[in-house]
C-alpha cells in the first residue's frame, strides 16, 4: 500500500500539471528554436530549457514554412524542457514564391533588421492567443533579431509584463553585417527602441556588454553577461579518441564565411608537412559542415597530401556532439577580427566535451576563455603560431596515450564548469526574477 501511495505521489510530482503550480511561467519568442537547424536554437533548448524554478512556452518558426534547414535530433529533449509551443507559417503573400523569397529579389528588405520581419504580424497574433497575462516573463532571443520587434509590439500592449531581451550577436554594429546604404541606421533606431524597452538586457561576453554601454550610456535596461551554457547529459560519448597507433584526429565542426576561414589552418598543415614531415600517419585534421563544397577549392587544401584532411558533410546536433567528445582535439576558428566580441555557441559545447581545444582566434572573447581553460589559442595572421600549437598537441596527445593519463579540459580547470547549464541556469533565473523587480 505504500509503495504504491509513494509511486502515485512521484508520478504527480513529475507530470506537468504538478510542476506548474510550483514554476514561474514564461513566454520564449525566439525564430531560432528546434527544428530549426542553426546554433541559436540548439543554445537556446539548452539555456531556457533548464532554468531553476521556470517553464516556458514558446513561440517560434514552422522551418519548412519558412524553407529553413531542420535538425530533429533535440525532439524528446524539446519536448520535456518546455510547455507549450506555437510555430508560425509563412505569410500567404509569401508562400507562392517561397518564405524567402524577399531576400532573392529584395535584398535590402531583409536587413531591417531580417527575413524574419515579414513573420512578425503572424508571430505576435500567435503570442497573444496564448493569453500573456498569465506569464510572469517575456523573453525575446536572438539570433534573429525580428523576434525583438515581436516582444516589443507585444511590450506595448502588456506593459506590465516584464520583458528581457537576448542576444547572442551583435545587431547594429555587428562585424558581419555588410550595410546596405542606410539602414546601419535602420537597424541602429530599431535596436536602440527594443534596448530602451526593455527591463533586462542579456548577452554572453562582456565584449558585447561593453560595446552596448558605450553606444547607449542613458535609458537602457540593465546589462548582464550570461554566457552560453552545454549540457553534460545531451549527446556526448564517453568512449575516449584514437587508438594508440592511430593518427591524431583534430576535428572542426561548424561553418565558415566571410572572414572566417579555415585557410589559416591549412596553410599551417602544410608548414608542418614542409619542416616536420607531418602526414595522415600522424594525423588527421576533419572539417565537418556545410561549407566544404566551397572549401574543396581552398589552393592552401589542394596543396597538401591525400589523408590529412578530411571534409565531411554536416551531422544532426547530437551527433556533433558524439563527434566532439570521440575527437582527439578541437579546433575553433574565428574571424581575424579586433577585440572579435563573438562567443560562438561551437565553443561552449567544445568544452562541455572535455576535448582539449585549439583556438585559432585574435584577441577577444573566444582567446580569453581558452586561455582561462588552459587550452591554446595561436592568432589567425601567425601560421607559424598556428603550426606550433599543432605540433604540441600531436605530441602532448600522443605522449598521453604512452602514460594512459586524461587530456580533458573538465580535470585540468575548474572554469569548463562555470559554462554547465546546472551553473548557467540559476544566473538566467536571478537575471529574470531581478526583471520582475
Amino acid at each position: 500500500m505504500r509503495w504504491r501511495l509513494w509511486q502515485h505521489l512521484h508520478t504527480l510530482h513529475t507530470s506537468r500539471a504538478w510542476r506548474l503550480r510550483f514554476t514561474r511561467r514564461g513566454l520564449l519568442i525566439s525564430f531560432a528554436f528546434p527544428p530549426v537547424a542553426a546554433p541559436e536554437s540548439w543554445v537556446t533548448a539548452k539555456a531556457m530549457g533548464n532554468i531553476p524554478g521556470w517553464e516556458f512556452d514558446v513561440v517560434s518558426l514552422d522551418p519548412y514554412e519558412a524553407e529553413m534547414a531542420e535538425d530533429h535530433s533535440l525532439e524528446s529533449y524539446v519536448k520535456s524542457h518546455f510547455g507549450e509551443i506555437v510555430r508560425v507559417d509563412s505569410p500567404v503573400y509569401l508562400r507562392p514564391l517561397g518564405g524567402r523569397f524577399p531576400c532573392r529579389f529584395f535584398p535590402k528588405a531583409c536587413q531591417r533588421p531580417d527575413l524574419f520581419r515579414f513573420y512578425k504580424s503572424k508571430a505576435v497574433v500567435a503570442a497573444s492567443s496564448l493569453d500573456l497575462t498569465k506569464y510572469d516573463i517575456m523573453v525575446s532571443r536572438s539570433q534573429w533579431h525580428s523576434s525583438h520587434l515581436v516582444a516589443a509590439e507585444l511590450k506595448g500592449v502588456y506593459p506590465e509584463l516584464p520583458w528581457v531581451v537576448s542576444m547572442s550577436d551583435p545587431w547594429a554594429d555587428s562585424p558581419f553585417r555588410q550595410w546596405r546604404s542606410g539602414l546601419r541606421e535602420v537597424n541602429e533606431a530599431l535596436e536602440r527602441n527594443v534596448l530602451e524597452g526593455s527591463d533586462a538586457v542579456v548577452v554572453p561576453s562582456e565584449y558585447m556588454a561593453s560595446t552596448l554601454k558605450d553606444r547607449y550610456p542613458s535609458g537602457v535596461g540593465r546589462i548582464e553577461v550570461v554566457p552560453h551554457a552545454y549540457d553534460s547529459d545531451l549527446g556526448y560519448e564517453d568512449s575516449r579518441r584514437s587508438g594508440d597507433d592511430d593518427p591524431v584526429v583534430m576535428r572542426c565542426l561548424g561553418t565558415f564565411y566571410g572572414a572566417r576561414t579555415p585557410d589559416p589552418l591549412f596553410q599551417a598543415l602544410v608548414l608542418l608537412q614542409n619542416d616536420h614531415h607531418i602526414g595522415s600517419d600522424d594525423l588527421r585534421v576533419e572539417i565537418i559542415g556545410s561549407s566544404i563544397h566551397s572549401l574543396a577549392r581552398s589552393p592552401a587544401l589542394e596543396a597538401l597530401p591525400d589523408g590529412l584532411v578530411a571534409l565531411r558533410e554536416s551531422v544532426d546536433h547530437l551527433a556533433a556532439l558524439g563527434m566532439m567528445s570521440t575527437a582527439d582535439v578541437l579546433i575553433v576558428i574565428e574571424a581575424p577580427l579586433p577585440d572579435n566580441p563573438l562567443l560562438p555557441a561551437k565553443l561552449v559545447d567544445y568544452l562541455g566535451s572535455g576535448t582539449p581545444v585549439l583556438g585559432v582566434a585574435p584577441e577577444g572573447e573566444v582567446a580569453r576563455i581558452l586561455r582561462n581553460t588552459g587550452d591554446i589559442v595561436a592568432d589567425p595572421s601567425d601560421v607559424p603560431g598556428i603550426a606550433n600549437a599543432i605540433l604540441k598537441l600531436i605530441n602532448d596527445v600522443k605522449q598521453a596515450k604512452k602514460d594512459g593519463t586524461s587530456m580533458s579540459s573538465k580535470t585540468r580547470n575548474s572554469q569548463v564548469q562555470t559554462f554547465n547549464i546546472e551553473s548557467i541556469g540559476p544566473r538566467l533565473s536571478a537575471v529574470f526574477e531581478a526583471a520582475r523587480g
